[in-house]
């Protein structure tokens, strides 16, 4: 990961911007330079989570430090709802996934005992094969529709796997380089109302 400004002032100073640019002249430049176009998206994103949590975070943290495991579902949807961005759902753990497993061919066992026990109806699938397709479809979605009420109420705490171990700062670029597209084709839509926060390290400057 490489190394990102830690303000707009250094941003500025980066970059080389006059205090004078203005917002037009700002997203042209934007467009044409990526290493800039990823520095104010990083020290954007920052801004944000800052004014999520209300106080000035210690990037080099880890992640379940200010997404303790206590709170972190409602904790981490309100982030995403909060964001412009599109950030990744907690995922739940292996023992979840191992239930849903089992559960799905013990109920698949059950389908095909029953019909096989019930010899007309099982001579009756032999002949329709599609006669299946209905059960498993219900099954499948059976399992699907308690995944999603799982992720409802909260049990859901693992954070995504290319987050997990991940700090503050490190969290901040895996989610900039998980929009990377979207950011590169509608920036100005994300960081409009961004740019007076370019302003005011400007007028900081000037004051100098």
């Amino acid at each position: 990961m490489r190394d990102f400004p830690n303000s707009f002032d250094s941003f500025l100073k980066k970059h080389n911007l006059s205090n004078d640019v203005s917002k037009s002249a700002f997203f042209k430049l934007v467009k044409e330079d990526v290493i800039l176009r990823n520095d104010f998206a990083y020290l954007s994103l920052i801004d944000d989570l800052e004014i999520f949590f209300d106080y000035k975070l210690i990037l080099d943290k880890k992640i379940d430090h200010y997404f303790p495991k206590r709170g972190r579902h409602k904790k981490w949807k309100r982030f995403q709802e909060s964001s412009k961005l599109i950030i990744a759902d907690l995922t739940g753990n292996k023992i979840k996934s191992l239930i849903f497993f089992v559960m799905f061919f013990i109920m698949l066992f059950l389908l095909v005992d029953f019909m096989i026990n019930t010899r007309d109806l099982f001579a009756f699938a032999i002949m329709h094969p599609g006669t299946f397709t209905i059960p498993l479809l219900l099954i499948i979605f059976s399992i699907i529709g308690l995944n999603q009420i799982v992720k409802k109420i909260g049990l859901n705490k693992r954070f995504p796997l290319n987050y997990r171990d991940e700090t503050m700062k490190g969290l901040a670029f895996k989610i900039l380089t998980d929009n990377r597209n979207n950011i590169k084709y509608d920036f100005e839509n994300f960081y409009d109302d961004k740019f007076e926060l370019l302003k005011k390290a400007q007028m900081n400057r000037e004051l100098e």
